[in-house]
């Protein structure tokens, strides 16, 4: 229907009308403004709970660690020879050249420190999915379940489940620069997610490779710890395909460790905001708490950073988290999986089993 304002009759000085194209336009704008403004939050509260962030006012209560400057062009040739490998082709002699220049700066590093076993991670992520640590941890796995077998022991859903953990965690333990480097170049959330985010804001580089004292932890002793407006809010099991007995039966004492430890060292860790996770190592046995790592956190529902034992799409356990109800401490309560059904294994590790009449 025509407009009796607009349609013809319309005042020279009247505004003019927005199309849908327009309007869309506009949107689009809006959007993308609003993309990019929560990318770049997003990067200020990476870069604000790094480890060079906080090392050395907690050193005493992490893992002796060496950092590694790591430039944006050795940062593109990591990238480069990850992709590289994903399509079957052979990197470039510049890029060859680069990656066995930080080699070198990676091995004089692992020199400083007390122990030739380390772990590596960049500044805000690690290489836990690499496919190089996934092929050591198979043969862990298997080495750990055959020794279980010959010792008469029948083996559960969750026997393997915690046997798949410890190996993981084992399985990045590197002992030299090559072992590091494979981990960084076979690691989708290091090539596809850390780096790209990293470069993508590269007038801000702080990137470092982080070589740390190779220290065992045990599946059952990592908690994930949750800060908000400067409080503990909630503590749980980090790793919760396992279910550990003695963790329900000493609940309380886990708490009060993790509680107090936060308290010792709330004082020096981020302010700006003051939300972030930590990851924790307990050792019950000697009462020690050992700080691993931070990451953001906050609203509306962990800022990406998953909340394992609570639900980021609960509004009761968001309540916990966000300081509106009482703090609150999870572990798992029971084993996971009933079955081994339920585990849902499936390729080479599978086939092992089966193989070895295990499932």
């Amino acid at each position: 229907m025509e407009c009796a304002v607009y349609g013809g009759f319309c005042n020279v000085n009247a505004p003019a009308v927005k199309t849908t194209s327009d309007n869309l336009e506009e949107n689009d704008m809006s959007s993308l403004a609003e993309a990019i403004r929560l990318e770049k939050e997003l990067q200020r509260r990476l870069r604000a709970v790094d480890i060079e962030s906080w090392y050395h006012s907690l050193e005493e209560h992490t893992f002796q660690s060496a950092f590694v400057e790591l430039s944006i062009e050795e940062a593109k040739a990591l990238r480069s020879e990850y992709w590289n490998r994903k399509g079957g082709k052979s990197d470039s002699a510049q890029h060859t050249t680069t990656i066995t220049g930080l080699k070198e700066k990676i091995e004089s590093a692992i020199r400083t420190l007390p122990s030739q076993e380390v772990f590596c991670k960049l500044s805000s992520r690690s290489p836990k999915d690499s496919l190089f640590a996934r092929r050591k941890a198979f043969a862990l796995v298997c080495q750990q379940l055959s020794s279980l077998k010959e010792e008469g022991y029948i083996i559960t859903a969750n026997d393997i489940s915690a046997t798949i953990l410890s190996a993981t965690i084992r399985s990045l333990l590197c002992t030299d620069s090559d072992q590091v480097i494979e981990n960084f170049v076979t690691s989708e959330r290091v090539c596809e997610d850390d780096l790209p985010l990293a470069l993508d804001f590269a007038a801000n580089w702080s990137q470092h490779i982080i070589i740390r004292t190779y220290t065992t932890i045990l599946p059952h002793q990592e908690f994930r710890a949750f800060v908000f407006d400067n409080e503990l809010t909630g503590l749980c099991q980090y790793y919760d395909g396992a279910f550990y007995p003695h963790l329900l039966a000493r609940r309380d004492d886990i708490s009060q460790l993790a509680r107090r430890f936060f308290h010792s060292i709330r004082d020096r860790l981020p302010k700006d905001p003051a939300e972030y996770s930590m990851d924790l190592a307990i050792d019950l046995e000697r009462q020690k708490v050992t700080l691993i790592e931070l990451n953001p956190f906050g609203r509306p529902d962990g800022l990406g950073t998953g909340t394992v034992l609570f639900n980021n799409r609960d509004e009761g356990d968001l309540s916990v988290l966000f300081g509106r109800l009482p703090f609150q401490c999870r572990v798992v309560e029971e084993p996971p999986y009933k079955d081994f059904t339920a585990l849902k294994l499936r390729g080479e590790l599978r086939d092992w089993l089966e193989e070895n009449r295990m499932i």
